[in-house]
């Protein structure tokens, strides 16, 4: 079966450069669309395909829990320092009484209070810092192409606000207009 040399070549390319699909691109052929990943090879027809969809957005849920996170770490922080003073005085007062049976296991308590309150700011430092990455993550966002077939979507997505896979979704929209699709 001879193929001509104008169907094959392919008419645009895109390569995805991050997140999930990192190092697979989609290729638009004159009649279809073809996903090539390390491992996965999809060919979507142009005839079978029922609408297209890009847009950009946000990704708010991500953005929400890093809000989330930065608060709790501000609040660990900040009842570090009383927490650790007031278990401090709790143990010398007690210590200071001389109690026996009851008080030794307050004793304990409270050296472990004072010992959580000791590790509190590393624990804020940690929680900030991954509130600050869910924080700039969601605010990135995605720009996802959506194929609509009959009974399925196929999706899509490339890290921040692409233009390049804009560009790509303009010339399949092109090409799906195309009389001779």
């Amino acid at each position: 079966m001879a193929v001509a040399v104008n169907e094959a070549a392919p008419i645009a390319r895109f390569e995805f450069g991050a997140g999930p699909l990192r190092g697979s691109e989609l290729v638009l052929y004159r009649s279809s669309v073809v996903h090539r990943g390390g491992v996965e090879l999809e060919t979507l027809q142009l005839a079978a395909i029922a609408a297209l969809r890009v847009a950009f957005a946000r990704d708010t849920r991500r953005f929400a829990w890093g809000i989330g996170l930065v608060v709790a770490a501000l609040f660990c922080l900040a009842i570090a320092a009383p927490l650790g003073a007031w278990s401090t005085q709790a143990v010398a007062d007690l210590t200071s009484a001389g109690g026996q049976g009851v008080a030794r296991a307050l004793i304990s308590f409270f050296r472990v209070i004072e010992a959580i309150a000791t590790f509190l700011p590393v624990l804020s430092l940690g929680g900030a810092l991954g509130g600050a990455f869910l924080i700039v993550r969601g605010w990135q966002g995605n720009t996802t192409l959506t194929l609509s077939f009959g009974a399925f979507e196929r999706s899509y997505a490339a890290r921040g606000r692409d233009p390049l896979l804009l560009d790509f979704a303009d010339r399949l929209s092109a090409r799906l207009m195309s009389p001779e699709r």
